[in-house]
Formats: C-alpha cells, sequence, structure tokens
C-alpha cells in the first residue's frame, strides 16, 4: 500500500513535470528581440489556423498548435488590421491581444465616391462623432480649393487608430498625387490644368453606364 502511493506521487510528479516541460516549449515567449514590432492580419481573413501560422512563421510564437488552442479557450473571433506584437510576449498575451480591436483598421474607399459617401465610411470604421464627420467634410478635406474632391483616392488602407480625421484626407491625397503624378505631366504637356482632368473624369464616370461606355463619353466631352 505504502509503495502505490509512492507510484501514485511519481505519476503524478511526472505528469506535472512533463506539462510543465510541454507549457515552456509551447507556449511561453519566444525571446530574442522583444521590441513591439506590427503584425497585419489581411482584410478578410478571419481564421485562426491561418493567424496562428502567420505568427508562427514571424517569430511571435513558438507553436501554431498551441496558440489555436489558447485562442479556442478564450473564445471571441479576430479581427483583420494591424496589431503591435512581441516575441516577448506568451502565447496568452497574444491570444489577449488578438481578441481586442487592432491598433490599425482597414478602411476600402470604392471608386466613385463624394467625400461626404467617403466620410461615412471613415465615421462607421473609426467611430466618428456627427461633429467629426461633418469637420472632415467642410474643413479637413477644404484647405486647398483645388483638392476639395477628387482627390481621396480609391484604395484599400490600413490606418492608426491614433491618425486624426486631418492626416487621414492627406493619407488620400499623398495616394493620389503618387498616382496621378503620370497622368499631371501628361494634361501640362497639352495645357490642360489638372483640376480639369479631375473634373472630365468623374464626369465620365458618372454618365457612363459602365467601363465601356466611357471612351464614348469621354469622347463627346
Amino acid at each position: 500500500m505504502h509503495q502505490k502511493k509512492w507510484l501514485i506521487y511519481i505519476v503524478i510528479g511526472l505528469i506535472v513535470s512533463m506539462g510543465g516541460v510541454a507549457y515552456f516549449l509551447l507556449c511561453t515567449a519566444p525571446g530574442g528581440n522583444t521590441i513591439a514590432r506590427q503584425f497585419t492580419i489581411p482584410l478578410g481573413e478571419t481564421r485562426v489556423s491561418v493567424v496562428a501560422r502567420s505568427l508562427y512563421d514571424d517569430g511571435f510564437i513558438k507553436n501554431a498548435g498551441a496558440f489555436r488552442i489558447v485562442f479556442s479557450m478564450r473564445g471571441g473571433a479576430i479581427e483583420p488590421g494591424g496589431y503591435l506584437l512581441s516575441s516577448g510576449d506568451t502565447v496568452w498575451e497574444i491570444a489577449h491581444i488578438l481578441s481586442l480591436p487592432p491598433t490599425q483598421k482597414w478602411v476600402v474607399i470604392p471608386e466613385g465616391l463624394r467625400k461626404e459617401e467617403i466620410a461615412v465610411i471613415l465615421a462607421h470604421t473609426f467611430l466618428w462623432s456627427s461633429t467629426t464627420t461633418q469637420e472632415w467634410i467642410t474643413y479637413d478635406t477644404a484647405q486647398n480649393p483645388d483638392y476639395t474632391e477628387g482627390v481621396y483616392f480609391p484604395d484599400t488602407y490600413l490606418i492608426p487608430l491614433t491618425e486624426s480625421p486631418t492626416q487621414i484626407a492627406k493619407r488620400f491625397i499623398a495616394k493620389f498625387e503618387e498616382e496621378f503624378a503620370p497622368y499631371a505631366t501628361e494634361a501640362l504637356t497639352q495645357n490642360i490644368k489638372w483640376t480639369t482632368v479631375i473634373k472630365l473624369a468623374s464626369i465620365v464616370q458618372r454618365e457612363a453606364a459602365g467601363k465601356n461606355d466611357m471612351p464614348l463619353v469621354a469622347g463627346i466631352l
């Protein structure tokens, strides 16, 4: 009987030891460079298995399977966007961070929207008040007469939550200037002001029934 007790204690001790080793190997922080860096979950990606693999590939966790188990135990869903993570975080800490809203959010601006329509998308994404939304329309996007409309480039952006409405407007304009630069040069050679090109392009987009009709409408203009 006495021997059986000791045998039970030994088995329990082995189980605890093996559990501790497994936890150390699978769930503790990888270490190394512990400076926080960005981890981005692509737009539309919510699969924990895919995110776990990306975390492992980027050196944030030691084992993708361990992350999947821990995250499922916590519950909740993963939201695409940008997060600040460190290889000094344990798998539990990373699972907690990824269960929270991201520090950078995806914003998709379709083609052909007026800035009032873009403001609605931004207000929904960043939870702007009606006052902030109206200020973006009447002030943040109207500081330069040439940049009031048609220059808030349609694209997919990853924008920090800390970015101000004015900075977001400047971000869109910077993207527009980058993409429009070749056309601005061509317009200059034909002695056409770039703002006129934007106005004509906006009219073509509004009046044409589809992309196939755009050349016809442009030819008439």
